[in-house]
């Protein structure tokens, strides 16, 4: 689904959506993705995020890599002259673990200080809250099901990749297919399914776990 475009020099931003996941796309990033690197037929996959801005780059992500747009500043003004880059997910960069839908909180190994930039990336699997009725998501969850109060992250979707700092006290968050955030403490990062009942789950999420200290 293609929508019109903001301005001459703004490309149509557009929403594109496989059997499994679905994104939406714009901007100079869009343009990279068909024009460098052969859209969904090329070995990026299908966008399994929206793109996340920050201060001096967009980043979005894709099944089997990432597009990053990098505008730094230069001589106080940001330089838009850099073309958007893609990269694989690497196991060189931080670590690549495996979530199972059927076990509670997993500890990561990961440790986490307070202030450190962490980047949590779903790089493949699915998983399934029922495998009776046959319906796999991946760590996104089923988005199409009412949010219920009583689960474990009772804000996001049953089915949903959620995390946790610390033992049973720490606070949870939910991360999905994607997520970038700042750790608010010290702990080590345990990973789940959003959901209560286990027994009845099936799958493994494949994820990378990448953490820059804080300064």
């Amino acid at each position: 689904m293609e929508f019109e475009q903001a301005g001459k020099n703004s490309p149509p931003s557009e929403i594109i959506i496989s059997s499994k996941t679905r994104g939406w796309l714009e901007g100079w990033i869009k343009s990279a993705y068909y024009e460098n690197y052969g859209g969904p037929d090329g070995w990026l996959g299908f966008p399994i995020s929206e793109v996340k801005n920050y201060e001096y780059s967009d980043i979005q992500a894709f099944e089997f890599g990432y597009i990053v747009y990098y505008f730094p500043e230069v001589d106080g003004e940001l330089n838009w002259d850099n073309e958007p880059v893609a990269f694989p997910y690497l196991a060189s960069q931080g670590n690549l673990i495996g979530i199972h839908a059927e076990l509670p909180w997993q500890e990561t190994g990961v440790s986490l200080h307070k202030g450190d930039q962490v980047a949590i990336l779903q790089v493949g699997g699915e998983w399934t809250i029922d495998r009776n009725l046959g319906k796999w998501t991946g760590a996104e969850g089923d988005v199409f099901e009412p949010i219920i109060e009583w689960n474990i992250s009772p804000n996001a979707p049953i089915g949903t990749l959620i995390g946790r700092i610390g033992e049973e006290d720490g606070s949870i968050f939910p991360i999905g297919r994607w997520s970038n955030f700042k750790a608010p403490a010290d702990g080590t990062l345990y990973l789940s399914i959003n959901d209560k009942n286990l027994q009845d789950n099936a799958g493994l999420i494949a994820v990378q776990i990448i953490v820059q200290p804080a300064d």
